[in-house]
């Protein structure tokens, strides 16, 4: 599978590399990378984000206020029927 995914230079990662990823001891550096992974494994890549404890660059991209953010944080937990206000108190 290493030989799938390719860093931005073109070049295949090294098989240890996707160990450690395998292993949780690395993440994908890249979206470059989460999207290869994404399409190799055909899982979306809004889970691998995830995963990986990354914002998707076409979010991060957006430059939200503080405000949006949190509002949009706020909206994602209750979807998951997450009890916010146990964890963060200063969200609600």
């Amino acid at each position: 599978m290493a030989s799938l995914i390719q860093r931005e230079d073109g070049k295949a990662i090294a098989p240890q590399y996707l160990n450690d990823i395998e292993l949780e001891r690395r993440c994908p550096t890249s979206d470059h990378m989460i999207h290869q992974f994404s399409t190799v494994l055909k899982i979306d890549s809004d889970w691998l984000y995830y995963l990986a404890n990354r914002i998707p660059q076409d979010v991060r991209l957006q430059q939200y206020s503080q405000q949006e953010f949190k509002k949009g944080i706020v909206a994602f937990r209750q979807a998951l029927g997450h009890p916010i206000e146990a964890v963060r108190p200063d969200v609600v």
